[in-house]
């Protein structure tokens, strides 16, 4: 950034203006768009357990022979040029080409282990890519898995392709076709019609045509989505219309015989048919969209197999519906839900929502869409809104607190929109990985299995619970944070001393403590303290810094080690900025809530003031704290500056810290200009926030390969919280 762009250069250090200037730019980026909502055939490929999609096309293609090949495809959308990083397991022969180009092909290592993953590079291109799988069949298998890299943390959507699918959900695949493997290079275009390449595609569109009979108005087909149900049992059907202010006429049909199941029929919110003869009734349809929602129920008066029609019409003929909802892909004009046992009450229509699982008495289900096995998926196709990690848990706090701050409710709103729409949706999450394998969003959450998962989203959902209003989402909150912490006191690996670390075995963290892992625990297990009453929650949260502080604690230097290896016995001696900032951020959260005499407050105290004094001592020239604190070659890095403002701050006002001389005060000042001059620039971007870590005992990762970000989340929310606590110290 040039000193030019700077916001300091154009408005000065002035808080409540960068803090509104960083805020609305981070919510202009990121609109509150909701889950994108899309068709999913249960018929197509599926993703396993971990997060891969299964090309299995020996289950798919069963007829196929040795020898014969086939393709599979889905497109990927990307907002920016980037490097992601795929794995890829085979059953066989596989290659696979992104934009014409060959990025993988098997080797014979692969070719006969399906057990044997290979990472490899794509780079992504701004706008669609397109992902082209070939296969040949062997004995070993037919097919392949991929999956993005560390796909919990880098989930992405694979969409199908060809213009009759676009928008669903899923990969395709083709027919099985012979020729010799090695000189297959498909040159299709997956922008284009299926037809033009020459091959059949799985899994099959529903056309309607296949039905037989889809009508112009009202066709719903229930028999083709729901087959046989029980007596008694009920289903329900939803479309749209536009009215022109005429009269509607809304009739149903018997099923073949004179009487029919029990049919009820809604326009928008107003009931205006309850019956279980053939019946017409006429009603206004004032200018604009209008829902109709149709429910029957299984009465045993028709004969089997036999629905009731509903047809809509006006004098001047069929009304044309429309899908009711936004679902991407979907052909039909109707969505489906059902069947329900006859102990559920029956639905008002303002009920039947998107947003929610539902239960039918015999287990859980969502909504259906026209031809055998199509169901509406909710899927995560924004960049950030709408999603559950903890570098946006840090985020949405800082956001909560800037509208706070201001006085601007819109902020706040917004952060608190984007946490009720994660948690309104999880008991459907839960049941879309029970049911699919692995969850189209709250992936992190629903598979949850460290701390990474859950602490620090779940504090930030524990302090917007106030500013959440629908009873459903405040509901969910209660349940996901005591399933959080559950996870914290009783799943959670811990040393035979109680400290918390990673098991994480055959992974490169496997059996390490970390420093982060303070900010990913502590502030929720006080919050759920102050939620539930429970001490035990912040007796935990109070003994962890002791038990982290004997196992990272560099005494020469009076900083945090980045991370303890036990496969060692070792502390990697890396003091990394955000590492040590993380522990003084949380250990302020801490003991802003601690009670006076409680047993362990002035021994954290003492941690405080200790670690601080370090900190303070190794503050660069332009006010800022480098990536690696004691290397001053290390980059200005941001999130760490920020999060020692926060820290001293609070230690200031609360009296935690000695500032008789106003050492801290003045390294706070320093460090607040510093960032408006050299990290934060006259249009709300951050920069110099280091990306996501792993971890090294050299210190050559942390200067040059973990580099900086701009924008990246670790480091906005924690910018607007230190200009917050250091606008209170004026």
């Amino acid at each position: 950034m040039e000193r030019y762009e700077s916001i300091y250069y154009r408005r000065g250090a002035e808080i409540s203006n960068v803090l509104r200037t960083v805020a609305n730019h981070y919510i202009g980026m990121n609109p509150p768009e909701p889950f994108t909502f899309c068709e999913f055939s249960r018929e197509g490929l599926g993703w396993d357990r971990n997060g891969c999609l299964c090309m299995d096309l020996r289950e798919k293609l069963p007829e196929a022979k040795q020898g014969e090949n086939a393709c599979a495809a889905f497109r990927i959308w990307s907002d920016s040029e980037e490097e992601k990083l795929f794995e890829m397991a085979c059953f066989g022969p596989a290659r696979l080409y992104v934009a014409g180009e060959m990025v993988f092909q098997s080797s014979v290592t692969e070719e006969v282990n399906v057990k044997h993953k290979k990472a490899f590079p794509v780079q992504l291109k701004r706008g669609w890519n397109d992902f082209i799988f070939c296969f040949s069949s062997t004995a070993s298998g037919f097919g392949a898995m991929i999956a993005p890299e560390e796909v919990r943390w880098h989930w992405l959507p694979f969409l199908a392709p060809f213009t009759e699918r676009e928008g669903c959900l899923g990969a395709v695949y083709s027919q099985a076709f012979p020729g010799d493997f090695r000189k297959i290079k498909p040159d299709f275009c997956l922008g284009g019609s299926e037809r033009e390449t020459g091959l059949e595609w799985y899994p099959q569109r529903w056309s309607g045509e296949a039905d037989g009979n889809r009508e112009a108005a009202g066709g719903h087909r229930w028999e083709a989505v729901f087959g046989e149900i029980e007596l008694g049992q009920r289903i329900y059907g939803k479309t749209s219309l536009r009215g022109d202010g005429r009269e509607i006429m809304i009739q149903t049909g018997a099923g073949g015989i004179g009487t029919c199941d029990r049919v009820r029929v809604w326009l928008d919110q107003t009931e205006i048919l309850d019956s279980c003869q053939e019946q017409k009734t006429a009603c206004p349809a004032a200018e604009g969209r209008h829902t109709v929602t149709v429910m029957v129920e299984r009465s045993g008066r028709s004969e089997k197999g036999n629905y009731p029609s509903v047809e809509i019409y006006t004098e001047g003929g069929p009304v044309c519906c429309e899908m009711p909802e936004r679902i991407c892909g979907a052909t039909g004009d109707w969505m489906y839900l059902g069947p329900f046992e006859n102990s559920v009450p029956v639905f008002r229509p303002e009920e039947l929502t998107l947003n929610r699982l539902y239960d039918t008495g015999n287990g859980g289900t969502y909504w259906r869409l026209d031809g055998k096995d199509n169901w509406v998926r909710p899927c995560l196709q924004n960049e950030l809104f709408g999603r559950w990690n903890y570098p946006l848990g840090v985020t949405l706090y800082g956001l909560l607190q800037t509208g706070r701050h201001l006085g601007e409710n819109g902020i706040t709103q917004y952060a608190a929109s984007h946490i009720a729409q994660c948690v309104q949706m999880q008991e459907y999450a839960m049941w879309d990985e029970a049911v699919y394998g692995y969850p189209q969003i709250n992936n992190q959450l629903c598979t949850m299995s460290m701390l990474d998962d859950c602490g620090s989203f779940a504090s930030a959902m524990l302090e917007a619970y106030s500013e959440i209003h629908e009873e459903t989402a405040k509901t969910a909150v209660k349940t996901i944070a005591k399933r959080v912490a559950n996870h914290m006191e009783h799943v959670q690996e811990r040393q035979e001393d109680g400290a918390f670390y990673r098991i994480c075995k055959d992974f490169f963290m496997e059996n390490t403590m970390w420093a982060d892992d303070l900010y990913m625990s502590t502030p929720f297990l006080i919050r759920y303290y102050q939620m539930t009453g429970d001490a035990v929650y912040l007796d935990d949260a109070a003994k962890q810094f002791i038990l982290f502080k004997k196992y990272l604690f560099m005494e020469r230097e009076q900083v945090m080690s980045h991370v303890y290896d036990f496969k060692y016995q070792t502390p990697t001696k890396m003091p990394w900025g955000r590492g040590n900032g993380w522990v003084l951020f949380s250990l302020s959260e801490v003991l802003a809530v601690l009670p006076e005499d409680h047993p362990k407050r002035e021994e954290l105290l003492a941690f405080f003031r200790q670690l601080s004094e370090g900190i303070l001592k190794l503050q660069g020239g332009n006010g800022l704290w480098h990536q690696l604190l004691t290397h001053e070659d290390s980059y200005e890095e941001t999130s760490c500056t920020a999060m020692f403002i926060y820290g001293f701050s609070r230690g200031i006002r609360y009296g935690w810290l000695p500032d008789e001389d106003r050492r801290y005060r003045k390294a706070v000042q320093k460090a607040w200009e510093g960032l408006t001059k050299y990290a934060i620039d006259r249009k709300g971007n951050v920069y110099g926030v280091c990306r996501g870590s792993q971890y090294s005992f050299t210190p050559d990762y942390y200067k040059y390969d973990l580099t900086s970000r701009d924008n990246d989340t670790h480091g906005i929310g924690i910018v607007l919280l230190a200009g917050i606590e250091a606008g209170k110290l004026e």
